[in-house]
């Protein structure tokens, strides 16, 4: 497996992701967690 596959996230925190057709950000949210 690809190592470059693999990023560590954070809850709430957003990513950039730099994929070769276009960047985007990327936020992961806690479905479990009520804000």
């Amino acid at each position: 497996v690809c190592d470059s596959l693999f990023v560590e996230m954070r809850v709430g925190e957003p990513i950039v992701v730099d994929d070769p057709d276009c960047r985007f950000t990327f936020t992961a949210f806690d479905a479990n967690h009520c804000p």
